[in-house]
């Protein structure tokens, strides 16, 4: 992360929740694991893919994404640079916004993808919960094979 990007971080306790959630994001993902992933997601939350129907709360979420975060033929590398982060403690909501870039490899051979894009995300927490993704659009760059 470049300097500039840290210093639009909320220094706060939540900001760095909000980073830690990042982390998670990607662990879930490139281990595979569909549970874990959807544990991060608010219960109402909705997701803007690109290309893609707009999914609205846990199960649409789940079945929209679980083929392909799932799926073992390939391998997954992913990185998601956070540039800003703004919290509002009292409202239960922070927001990020970033860029990302992510792999897709087939374990058999073949072409490695690359994808690159850009996000926001809104985060809600409730009462004493954890923060957890509400709402979440992305959107990527073209494509590129290697």
């Amino acid at each position: 992360m470049t300097q500039a990007a840290a210093a639009q971080l909320d220094a706060t306790t939540d900001g760095t929740a909000i980073l830690n959630l990042f982390d998670r994001y990607v662990d879930r993902i490139v281990n595979y694991d569909v549970d874990g992933w959807m544990a991060l997601w608010d219960e109402d939350g909705v997701q803007l893919p690109p290309g893609s129907p707009m999914c609205v709360g846990k199960d649409e979420i789940r079945r929209g994404n679980q083929g392909w975060i799932s799926d073992r033929s390939v391998i997954w590398t992913m990185h998601i640079d956070t540039q800003e982060v703004k919290v509002f403690p009292k409202e239960g909501y922070a927001f990020a916004r970033g860029v990302y870039g992510w792999t897709q490899t087939p374990r058999n051979g073949g072409t490695t993808s690359r994808y690159d894009g850009k996000f926001l995300t809104v985060f809600r927490r409730r009462n004493d919960s954890p923060w957890r993704v509400y709402r979440d659009c992305f959107n990527s760059n073209v494509p590129t094979v290697e």
